[in-house]
């Protein structure tokens, strides 16, 4: 017998369902990003949309997305954050103040992307994320051991 995916049936399509992260969770609560020397610079990385390339940890490519596979972030002149999560959508706001931005009322969208989604792992490095930089064209968001790369999606 095949497993399943709870609320998926064996040969049914994937739902969708709204999922809040609210105040408390991993991904809102404390979710602070460090603009270093980024704020000033806001409109060279704000409005634009930003794919996701890799994942380092020491150095090395931890995870990338797979051939397909896209992941996106876009954060918006007006404090609203968007973005795709493989087969899923991201949305919520963020606010700037001085060098930290922060990231409050994330919805994602949660249905199975399949076995070679890297959703569930991207966005557990998301929650960790503490700084936001951009070099030579790149967004580097880092967390305490891992750096995500992204480059400008054409």
């Amino acid at each position: 017998m095949k497993a399943t995916t709870p609320g998926r049936s064996a040969g049914r399509a994937p739902y969708h369902q709204f999922r809040l992260f609210g105040r408390g969770s991993g991904l809102t609560g404390g979710l602070l990003l460090l603009l270093a020397g980024c704020a000033g610079d806001a409109a060279r990385w704000q409005d634009v949309t930003w794919q996701w390339q890799h994942t380092l940890q020491a150095g090395q490519v931890v995870m990338a997305p797979r051939p397909g596979h896209v992941y996106t972030l876009r954060f918006a002149a007006d404090g609203r954050l968007s973005g795709q999560v493989d087969c899923n959508r991201l949305g919520g706001r963020y606010r700037l103040r001085g060098e930290r931005i922060a990231l409050e009322e994330l919805i994602a969208t949660r249905a199975w992307c399949g076995e070679s989604s890297r959703d569930q792992a991207w966005l557990a490095d998301l929650e960790t994320v503490t700084r936001l930089r951009q070099e030579q064209g790149r967004l580097r968001l880092e967390t305490p051991d891992r750096t995500m790369w992204f480059r400008r999606q054409k």
